[in-house]
């Protein structure tokens, strides 16, 4: 009798876990935004930007796998 117990309230830890566990990884797709012209930032800033994402290495995050660079990503 308490071997049954125990097992029930073991399954049912794994099951609360495994319940939590997935509210904590879920995360909502982003909604699609309008990119703002290009023709709305000086010249330096836009060279600034692109030796700032060099550096940091931005496309790995920000290019979905086989996708068109810093266009989106799929984690």
């Amino acid at each position: 009798m308490i071997k049954r117990k125990a097992v029930a309230i073991a399954v049912g830890l794994i099951l609360a876990g495994g319940v939590a566990y997935g509210f904590l990884v879920w995360r909502p797709a982003f909604d699609p935004i309008e990119p703002p012209p290009a023709n709305g930032f000086a010249a330096e800033a836009i060279a600034k930007g692109e030796v700032l994402a060099g550096v940091g290495d931005c496309v790995v995050c920000h290019t979905a796998p086989g996708g068109t660079p810093y266009a989106a990503a799929s984690h």
